[in-house]
């Protein structure tokens, strides 16, 4: 877990410097989309060790600061799987090529990211991501697409 949580951190420190560079006018938008790619990984990666390690945390003391700091976790997994259907929805700075190697991560994750999302989140995802369909015309990023909302339905 150390490592997991060590990684993430990195992983978040590099996304704050590109996104201060995009402010500036950088154009790393192609590096920006790798980027979530591998944060979407990195997280559930983190679900999953978590799920894990969830059985094994002694009910001491200190039970309910670990759960309340398991809350935090979670609630931050969804805000990176969210934030990254606001960056496929962007067309005007990613082009189509980065959406859908973005999609194709959201797709490969979603059912570790089913376990973290409250009902409503969801929902509003399955919605979200449906309505994306007349914007794709990839078979592909369909089939993904497909994948995202089958994920977040069960």
């Amino acid at each position: 877990m150390e490592d997991f949580f060590g990684l993430q951190q990195s992983a978040n420190q590099v996304t704050k410097l590109y996104v201060a560079e995009a402010v500036g006018g950088a154009k790393v938008a192609g590096e920006m989309s790798l980027l979530l790619g591998f944060m979407l990984h990195v997280s559930a990666l983190g679900i999953d060790l978590v799920g894990e390690f969830l059985p094994t945390i002694p009910k001491d003391s200190r039970y309910q600061a670990r759960m309340d700091a398991l809350a935090q976790m979670r609630s931050g997994l969804a805000t990176i799987f969210t934030g990254a259907y606001s960056s496929i929805a962007d067309d005007q700075i990613y082009t189509d090529d980065q959406r859908s190697s973005m999609l194709a991560a959201v797709a490969a994750t979603a059912d570790q990211f089913s376990s973290v999302l409250g009902a409503d989140t969801k929902v509003e995802m399955i919605s979200k991501f449906s309505k994306l369909q007349g914007r794709f015309t990839s078979p592909n990023d369909l089939k993904y697409i497909e994948t995202i909302t089958k994920m977040l339905g069960r």
